[in-house]
């Protein structure tokens, strides 16, 4: 592949998830489900899939710029935690399908 075919198809790629997005946001809008369903009557932070996988440099998954979010994400718990905002953690395991993959990251079975 030329350097210039590669460049095309990483520019390709990189708009991909806009249009998928609006693509998504279009298809919620016809439907009629960006509507409100109701709220809580406290604030609550929720974290989602902060685990290791992608946030430990080196992992399959790493995540860019997480030597800003992590301590962003300290912060915002810290803040939280002191004026009485619940927080809650979500995340997801995997199962290791290959033992050449030195991830250590949770692993189901």
């Amino acid at each position: 592949m030329s350097e210039n075919s590669h460049a095309a198809l990483e520019a390709q790629l990189e708009a991909l998830p806009e249009k998928v997005f609006a693509a998504g946001a279009e298809e919620c809008n016809k439907r009629g489900c960006k509507h409100r369903v109701g709220y809580g009557t406290r604030p609550a932070i929720i974290h989602i899939d902060m685990a290791n996988a992608w946030t430990r440099p080196g992992h399959n998954f790493t995540c860019k710029n997480m030597d800003v979010i992590i301590p962003a994400c300290q912060n915002l718990n810290a803040t939280a935690h002191a004026n009485g905002v619940s927080f809650v953690f979500t995340t997801t395991t995997t199962t290791t399908t290959s033992l050449s993959v030195n991830n250590k990251v949770a692993v189901n079975g």
